[in-house]
Order: C-alpha cells, then sequence, then structure tokens
C-alpha cells in the first residue's frame, strides 16, 4: 500500500508565491508549445481556443496553496487512473488510425468519457457508501470527502454508466457508427481498468478476505483492511490489555492478517480480457461483436471476484453485492444484445 507517493512542493526556500510563479509559467510555455503543435498540424491558429481551459488551469495553480498548504499529494490511486487513461488513448488513436477516424476525434470522446466516467464512477460511490463514510462533519467537509476521488473510491460499473452516457451523446452529435466505435475502444476501456486496480491496490480498498496462500498480503494500520480486521476482533483476543495513553489495544500489530490481492486478480483479469479483445478486433463479423464479448465475460469475472471480497455487503436482501446485482442484470442485456446482433447480416461500418 502507498497510497501518497510523495508531494509536489508549492514554495520555494519557504516563499509561496515564488513555487506557484514557477508553476504559472511552466503552465504558460506548456500551453504555448500545445497550441503551436495543433496550429501546425491543423493549419488554425485560433488562440482564443486554448484561453478558457488555460484560464481554468492557471486558476487552479493559483489556489494550490488555500487547498495544499502543505504541497501537492501525488496519489498512487490518481497516477494510475491517468496512465490508464492515457495507455487506453493511446491504444485508440493506434487502431483509429488503421480504420480511419482521426485522433482529434477520438481524444473529443476520450475527454468527455472520462470526466462523464469519472463523475459517474464518484457518485455511484457516494451513493453506496454514503451512511458509512460520508456521515460525518459538517457539509464543507463532506463535500470535501465526497470530491476527494484520487484517494480511491471509484465504482467501476458507476464509470461505465457515465462513459457510455457521454459516449452515446458524442456519436449522436457526431453522426458517427455507435457500435463501430465502441468495438474500437472497448479494450482502451479495459486496459484503464487494468492499471485502475493497481490504483486500488495502492489506495488499499477492493480488497478480499482472509489467506493463507503465499501470495496473501498484508496492509498498514490506517488502511481499510485493517481497521475492518480491528473492529471485527480479529487482530486482538477478547478483553485485550490497553494502552494508557491512547485507549487502544496495548498488543495491536503493525499490519493486518494476510488477505487475498484482489486488486491484482482484477488488474491481471482485466488486461487479459483487454488482450483478448484487442486480437479479436480484426476478425469481428458485425459491428458490436468485441463490445459484446467485453459486456459477456467481464460481468461473469467481476461476479466471481465479488465472492472473494468483502468490501461490498449484500443488498436488496439477494445475499449478493451491488455489484454482483448489476453483473447479473447486464449479462442478462447482453444475452438479449447478442441474440439481435446475431440475427444481423455479418456487416462493418466505415468510419471514412
Amino acid at each position: 500500500m502507498c497510497s501518497e507517493l510523495f508531494r509536489i512542493p508549492i514554495e520555494i526556500s519557504g516563499v509561496p508565491l515564488l513555487g506557484i510563479g514557477v508553476l504559472l509559467a511552466l503552465w504558460l510555455i506548456g500551453g504555448i508549445i500545445a497550441m503551436f503543435v495543433y496550429a501546425s498540424k491543423s493549419g488554425q491558429h485560433n488562440w482564443k481556443e486554448f484561453l478558457p481551459g488555460w484560464l481554468i488551469g492557471a486558476l487552479a495553480i493559483a489556489l494550490l496553496p488555500r487547498f495544499f498548504p502543505e504541497g501537492l499529494p501525488l496519489r498512487g490511486y490518481g497516477l494510475m487512473v491517468l496512465c490508464g487513461s492515457i495507455s487506453g488513448i493511446l491504444m485508440a488513436i493506434h487502431r483509429g488510425k488503421q480504420m480511419g477516424i482521426s485522433a482529434d476525434t477520438l481524444l473529443s470522446l476520450a475527454f468527455g468519457m472520462f470526466i462523464c466516467g469519472i463523475l459517474g464512477a464518484r457518485l455511484f460511490y457516494v451513493i453506496e457508501y454514503w451512511d458509512t463514510r460520508f456521515q460525518f462533519g459538517d457539509w464543507p467537509t463532506r463535500l470535501l470527502a465526497i470530491v476527494k476521488f484520487t484517494e480511491g473510491g471509484l465504482v467501476v460499473y458507476g464509470a461505465l454508466i457515465g462513459a457510455t452516457l457521454a459516449f452515446l451523446v458524442f456519436t449522436y452529435r457526431h453522426k458517427l457508427p455507435t457500435l463501430a466505435l465502441a468495438d474500437l475502444i472497448a479494450p482502451s476501456l479495459l486496459i484503464g481498468l487494468a492499471f485502475g486496480r493497481i490504483g486500488c491496490l495502492l489506495n488499499g480498498c477492493c480488497y478480499g478476505g482472509e489467506t493463507d496462500l503465499p501470495w496473501g498480503v498484508t496492509f498498514p494500520r490506517d488502511s481499510l483492511p485493517y481497521m475492518e480486521q480491528f473492529e471485527s476482533g480479529k487482530l486482538v483476543g477478547e478483553n485485550p490489555p490497553l494502552d494508557a495513553s491512547t485507549g487502544l489495544p496495548a498488543n495491536l500489530p503493525p499490519r493486518s492478517l494476510p488477505v487475498h490481492p484482489t486488486q491484482i486478480y482484477s488488474s491481471i483479469d482485466a488486461a487479459l480480457l483487454c488482450w483478448f479483445l484487442w486480437s479479436y478486433y480484426p476478425f469481428r463479423r458485425r459491428d458490436g461483436e468485441v463490445t459484446a464479448l467485453m459486456l459477456t465475460i467481464h460481468p461473469i469475472s467481476r461476479f466471481l471476484l465479488e465472492v472473494i471480497r468483502i468490501d461490498e455487503s449484500a443488498v436488496f436482501g439477494t445475499g449478493l453485492s451491488i455489484s454482483q446485482n448489476i453483473s447479473i442484470i447486464l449479462l442478462a442485456a447482453t444475452a438479449i444484445g447478442w441474440v439481435f446482433l446475431l440475427r444481423q447480416t455479418p456487416r462493418r461500418a466505415s468510419f471514412v
């Protein structure tokens, strides 16, 4: 577990404004370079298109000392989400060139899907854990906890819903073949998930149950697995001696009991499915086959992984977690989709 990798200092020699000035200068130089690169490739020189985004970024940098007086933390979870997003975009652009769709189109699509995916994932998480993790402090404190998604707390199915809505709006507005484009970006979604699950391991969330297998992992005292085991009495016996200074049991171990690294299981599962979809793409006969395969295999593997995970409780009186319930619904809907898909004449749309 390594939730916070390091902090980026926002002051130099104890002078906050000097550090902010350096960051703003780097932001300005980067913006100018990006503008000239775009102009040289597209032949357009309308710098006003870059102004709103640049101003928003500059304002965010200027406000850093207010929200992060000790420096801007670089979170392992956020870094892995970023790496997954970049990897997915590069994969889509590479295949898009082969299929005749421009990189600018895919970048615009990726931006919308990323923002809506993050919003959907966080909203799903907040709703699911509202009673246990967001019922503390006043409303400003709650709002700050809600928006701190870089520390973990993104639900995959929430991201899928949000990103799908953005995808459908984008394809409708740009009159693009929906199923063909969905097939193209399907592997990108899985590579993003593979990196994201590594972020879960660094953050200590999405953990599994106890195990004595040699690859079981332990977590430090400030982690969710440790706290779960402490509250359930698994780390100390009955009526343990208390530390007079802290009021806590005096013989608490430094790390949790070994648990299944379900984050790694999920990451490997997503990477293998990504490779399978990427390899199958050239052999598809109908638009939508690659997407249907993803929506068939992933719910099954997610359902099975939820059997090992213990961080989600049963809901709706089903004895199953919310992710397992959604997996069943998604799998049933995909089965109906397969019926309609296989009845169609083999055909693949062109982006040209």
